[in-house]
């Protein structure tokens, strides 16, 4: 993992990074159907299923990611997902800016605090100087 930091640190403009599981509460997480696979596979009972998944909550969601798989009860009659028919996705955090693709997410603290401002500041100002050179 220090190899990896290393790196990271050296072509990215951040001052730390920290490794976290992906059951760390600041990754909010939500379900979301997958609507060009399930119209096919399910048709009218898309929105239905739909519905279903947008109630899920924690409990439900990381079985899912877990197992690569749920099951749904509509109109009486239990329908399998598998992980194509469901996007899990990171909600917005207040003072990140968090993406994700695949099993990699990356969540970015964009709180900016005075020493930071007076750092961008000096930086800016540095190369201001460098370029009138």
């Amino acid at each position: 993992m220090n190899s990896i930091k290393d790196i990271i640190l050296s072509e990215v403009n951040v001052k730390d990074i920290e490794f976290i599981s992906s059951n760390n509460p600041l990754l909010k997480k939500k379900a979301k159907a997958n609507f060009k696979i399930l119209g096919p596979k399910h048709g009218k009972k898309m929105k239905e299923i739909a519905k279903a998944i947008s109630f899920w909550g924690d409990e439900e969601i990381n079985f899912f990611e877990k197992k690569g798989m749920a099951v749904v009860s509509i109109e009486n009659e239990k329908i399998n997902l598998i992980s194509e028919d469901v996007e899990l996705i990171t909600a917005d955090v207040p003072g990140w800016e968090i993406a994700s693709n695949g099993a990699i997410t990356v969540a970015l603290d964009i709180t900016l605090s005075e020493k930071l401002i007076e750092e961008g500041l000096s930086r800016d100002f540095v190369n201001k100087l460098q370029n009138k050179r």
